[in-house]
């Protein structure tokens, strides 16, 4: 915990619209946003009596961004921490209630369908949350992260316990963006670079950007016929990105990346997956393209 995450410290988060919101700290690593119309107030002590937007677990690097405008007493009576939930990725029929401490109960799809999941929040999640809001848009992170019904099909993939890294929304957007994209090579190395940037300045890396890398890294595999993933139908055929295969920097940058989403304290995708039963199946397909990639590595340098 770090030593500026205090329990009642007021952070004012200033929207790129231009919108102020103002979070309280509550038990590490909590925090309650709450509705000030958009205004910066400086009477603190009436923010606890706002109404509540939502309660968040916020990573320790998001609060470096946000200004510290004071602190408040509060008490766990005046704004208690609501009950998230854990559903299992491989057997979604296995849905827990997780209190404060982390105290899990069994419960239903119905008891749970409406509650934050079990999870961690990044800046730029946050504040993209916020801005819907506000906008009265849908959010994407919500969305993503709702609960699914039990007969529903799981994002885990094959009997052989592999994970589909491909399915989901980021990288189906990620794929969408390439294929219309004038210079996809470019494209490519952009994503790499920026992913990369931030990973060596120690910033945290949310899903989103995380799922990108993977994107990349099977993409690369396929390139050069190494890859067992399934490639989305509307990507074109790899012969287009021929010229991956002469980018040993590029195969070399996604392969470290790679190693970052699947075992980094920065990677938000691996803190997401640690929570599911799924983790080791996701882990081990992560570690799988990542071999094969360094592999190609080696042989490209003999």
């Amino acid at each position: 915990m770090k030593d500026n995450r205090k329990a009642g410290t007021v952070r004012r988060i200033e929207l790129d619209d231009g919108c102020y919101v103002h979070g309280i700290e509550l038990l590490h690593p909590f925090m309650v946003f709450v509705d000030t119309d958009c205004d910066p107030i400086s009477d603190l002590e009436t923010l606890p009596k706002r109404p509540i937007l939502f309660v968040l677990a916020v990573i320790d690097q998001a609060v470096d961004g946000w200004k510290d405008v004071g602190h408040i007493e509060i008490t766990p009576e005046q704004i208690p921490i609501p009950d998230r939930y854990m559903q299992s990725l491989a057997n979604p029929s296995r849905i827990h209630r997780v209190d404060v401490d982390f105290n899990s109960t069994p419960a239903t799809y119905e008891e749970v369908k409406d509650l934050e999941k079990a999870m961690v929040w990044s800046r730029k999640s946050i504040e993209e949350r916020l801005e819907d809001h506000y906008a009265g848009k849908a959010n994407r992170v919500w969305q993503r992260t709702r609960p699914v019904k039990p007969t529903a099909k799981p994002e885990q993939a094959t009997a052989k316990a592999n994970v589909n890294l491909l399915a989901n929304d980021d990288a189906r957007d990620w794929f969408h963006e390439l294929q219309y994209n004038p210079d996809p090579i470019g494209f490519i190395e952009q994503t790499v670079h920026q992913v990369h940037s931030a990973a060596t300045r120690g910033e945290y890396v949310d899903i989103d950007r995380c799922r990108w890398m993977l994107a990349a890294g099977v993409l690369m595999a396929t390139v050069h016929g190494e890859s067992s993933g399934t490639m989305p139908k509307f990507v074109p055929d790899p012969v287009d990105f021929s010229e991956l295969k002469q980018r040993d920097d590029l195969l070399d940058l996604i392969t470290q990346m790679l190693r970052m989403v699947a075992h980094g304290a920065g990677s938000e995708l691996r803190e997401v997956w640690e929570n599911s039963e799924g983790f080791e199946h996701w882990l081990s397909s992560v570690d799988e393209l990542t071999g094969t990639l360094s592999a190609l590595s080696a042989a490209l340098d003999e």
